[in-house]
């Protein structure tokens, strides 16, 4: 999934407030992104679950 918004020149981030660019979430063995759609609004993906100890 990430690769597809790599493809069409998406930038995602770790992190809800966007404060890092072309990382993904890594949190708890999760794998995770997020991005503004095209009217702005904050999406998270998840291509991994989250699994908090």
């Amino acid at each position: 999934m990430i690769a597809r918004l790599e493809t069409v020149g998406v930038t995602y981030y770790a992190d809800p407030g966007h404060t890092q660019p072309a990382q993904i979430n890594r949190l708890f063995g999760g794998r995770g992104a997020y991005f503004d759609d095209p009217d702005g609004h904050n999406m998270e993906i998840m291509t991994r679950p989250c699994v908090r100890p």
